[in-house]
């Protein structure tokens, strides 16, 4: 297989796997783990929760972290958990794709 070939494989496996990233995104709501409670702790109380404050809570605190200011710079910290799980969603997405582009690289 000529190396052009290959790269153009590789590519579309690599857009298909964004596809299917971004379709979790709009088609899933139920397949996070409730992180967006952690978030609001962090915003109500403006601090990292300890790991008994909540049942997620015990989790590395950088999603949370970064959840919680994309809710706030977005505004919709004040919305229901099922579309603020669209934003954590997001924050994965884009990791994702950060991973993908550093895989391809």
């Amino acid at each position: 297989m000529s190396k052009t070939k290959v790269r153009l494989l590789y590519l579309m496996i690599f857009g298909l796997t964004i596809i299917l990233r971004f379709s979790l995104i709009v088609l899933n709501r139920e397949a996070n783990d409730p992180h967006e409670a952690v978030a609001n702790l962090i915003i109500q109380t403006g601090k990292l929760p300890q790991k008994d404050y909540c049942w997620e809570c015990f989790q590395p605190k950088l999603y949370h972290l970064v959840f919680a200011k994309i809710l706030q710079i977005t505004g919709l910290e004040d919305n229901p958990a099922y579309q603020q799980n669209v934003a954590g969603q997001t924050i994965n997405f884009f990791a994702g794709l950060l991973t993908l582009a550093v895989v391809y690289s």
